[in-house]
């Protein structure tokens, strides 16, 4: 089977959860599976581990995101009659010229869960939280890390619906105060007490 993985992620969310997953997810992968062949879309530095006898490294930029998930991907599966193709970066959503099965996250089912939500008088609501210790620690942090925070905006914003987030965190209060307060750096949003507004 010809597999392709879209692992930019990989030094595009150094030390976040989805960057930890996809470098794991690779590593493991190429480790175990010897009988597939992979084509990994990868963007920056540090390739060289998953270079291996089944796989092939495609460089892209971290720049023109949309091009390559746009044109150049559906194109790349279509001519190289890739079986699977593997999404794991938050939120760029299902691609229709995709000629290839398709494993994307759950965020890129966001839109089909908000549509279940088109009649209802309260908006949606989502948690998020930030592991406590390490990439594999499942436990809450005591706070919210601020860049996994807006890299979860940047990618739910597009959707322009009002929902609820619920902070999972073990400092309560003083985790959404902490959070708040880091994001009055970001320009891209403004934030009135404890709302957010994109």
């Amino acid at each position: 089977m010809k597999i392709s993985i879209d692992a930019r992620g990989v030094n595009l969310y150094k030390g976040s959860g989805i960057g930890t997953y996809i470098e794991n997810l690779l590593r493991e992968l190429l480790n175990i599976d010897k009988k597939n062949t992979y084509s990994i879309f990868w963007a920056g530095e540090n390739y060289n581990e998953f270079k291996k006898n089944n796989s092939k490294i495609i460089f892209t930029s971290k720049r023109h995101g949309g091009f390559y998930e746009n044109y150049y991907y559906p194109s790349f599966i279509k001519n190289n009659n890739i079986d699977l193709h593997h999404i794991p970066q938050n939120g760029i959503g299902l691609n229709s010229l995709y000629t290839s099965p398709v494993v994307v996250t759950i965020h890129d089912l966001i839109p089909y869960i908000f549509a279940t939500w088109k009649n209802e008088k309260l908006p949606p609501k989502l948690h998020f939280s930030s592991p406590r210790d390490s990439e594999n620690d499942r436990k809450h942090s005591d706070f919210i890390n601020a860049q996994d925070f807006v890299n979860f905006l940047e990618n739910i914003k597009h959707f322009n619906t009002d929902i609820d987030i619920m902070l999972e965190a073990k400092g309560k209060d003083e985790a959404l105060f902490r959070l708040v307060r880091q994001l009055k750096f970001y320009k891209d949003f403004k934030v009135k007490g404890t709302t957010i507004i994109l």
